[in-house]
């Protein structure tokens, strides 16, 4: 699941990553209940979310062989929403892999807000990996460093 997919590429990527990778485990080490995974697998466990109406519409038109909704993942009601939908729509019940992309360029406090929302979400089972992409973030991180 991408948050803050905006036009969908990178969703529409990763589903055509799913579809020629073939089987994909859904936790690692996979499981013995983790199955092969087929086109319609990939498709139903890549999904995008946006809180822009005009983003997902867009995405919707231009790759309809993904899922995309509409979400600001910091509303609650909209999370509570999102996760139900998860539950009925993802393999497994919930994303295993969750990337946030809310604009590389928003401050680290709203990054830092939606990786707690997300990370805190009582999800059917914890994504095994969640990545973050902000050039903020990446800049306080080097800061500490040095």
């Amino acid at each position: 699941m991408e948050v803050g997919c905006d036009y969908g590429i990178t969703v529409d990527k990763i589903r055509k990553a799913m579809v020629d990778a073939g089987d994909v485990p859904l936790t690692w080490p996979p499981t013995e209940t983790d199955d092969s995974s087929s086109q319609e697998d990939a498709e139903a466990s890549c999904l995008g979310i946006d809180r822009s109406q005009e983003s997902i519409g867009i995405a919707n038109e231009r790759f309809p062989l993904c899922k995309f909704r509409l979400c600001n993942v910091l509303k609650p009601d909209d999370m509570m929403s999102l996760n139900k939908f998860c539950q009925q729509s993802l393999k497994g019940g919930a994303p295993s892999v969750i990337a946030i992309d809310i604009n590389g360029n928003r401050d680290v406090d709203g990054v830092l807000e939606c990786l707690q929302i997300v990370m805190n979400e009582d999800w059917v089972r914890q994504p095994r990996l969640i990545v973050v992409k902000s050039r903020f973030l990446y800049w306080d991180m080097r800061k500490m460093r040095e």
